[in-house]
């Protein structure tokens, strides 16, 4: 194997779903020779809000995008450039591939475990819970698509989580006051920002943000609040009128 790289030196993987990826890059090939030399918020605007962070972490990964500014690469030009196209898994395998080899390339693909892969995965990445799944099964759905022969166990359709999922299903529901703060998640994942809420009488929850928000940002997270407060005054009115 590897030798693993430091914790300090772990980059984060992608791991945005595979098909919101492949959706972006065919809105980059529509623009054809227009593609801007920069991935900015404008060229982000047909991607939801909340995956515009995993977008940029991705292709930063990738090596599609280079520095604070998001530059365009070569690489995500010629990969924009097949998108669609027979040359697909060639771009691919040639762009996308490369960025894993640390971590499975002496992996035999066609006969590796799940287990094996999480473990390559932990000792190169920063990853785990829900986010090192994710990023396996993104990584999954780029080897398939280059077309690399990959054990049955490890078909990104089929593949089975690494057990965050079951093991919440078998937790019992909190009852009384404990319902009211049941047991927060532990993990935010990389390029977020979580804000717990705690309400007395109802259940807490959170306010999830992605890190580097400007200024300018903070002025559409307002108007998402405003949303909500309407939401709940139109539903409190509602309650009313029915009593």
């Amino acid at each position: 194997m590897s030798s693993s790289a430091s914790d300090s030196a772990k980059p984060t993987p992608a791991y945005m779903g595979w098909s919101t990826f492949g959706t972006f890059i065919g809105h980059l090939q529509e623009m054809g020779e227009a593609l801007p030399d920069q991935v900015t918020k404008s060229v982000m605007s047909k991607v939801a809000f909340n995956v515009q962070g995993q977008l940029r972490g991705t292709l930063t990964f990738l090596g599609l995008t280079l520095g604070d500014d998001h530059r365009v690469t070569d690489k995500l030009r010629a990969l924009t450039a097949q998108h669609g196209t027979s040359g697909w898994a060639a771009a691919v395998k040639a762009n996308i591939v490369p960025a894993y080899e640390s971590a499975i390339g002496d992996l035999n693909l066609e006969k590796a475990t799940p287990e094996a892969v999480q473990r390559a995965f932990r000792a190169q990445f920063a990853a785990a819970g829900s986010t090192l799944d994710k990023a396996i099964r993104f990584m999954l759905f780029a080897l398939e698509t280059a077309a690399i022969p990959l054990s049955p166990l490890l078909a990104p359709g089929k593949r089975k989580s690494s057990g965050s999922a079951a093991r919440r299903r078998s937790k019992k529901k909190p009852k009384g006051k404990d319902a009211e703060h049941p047991e927060e998640e532990k993990e935010t994942p990389p390029g977020f920002l979580d804000f717990p809420i705690h309400i007395p009488g109802h259940p807490s929850g959170k306010l999830r943000l992605p890190e580097g928000l400007t200024e300018d940002d903070l002025a559409l997270v307002d108007a998402y609040m405003a949303v909500v407060k309407a939401h709940i005054k139109r539903a409190t009115e509602t309650g009313s009128d029915a009593d």
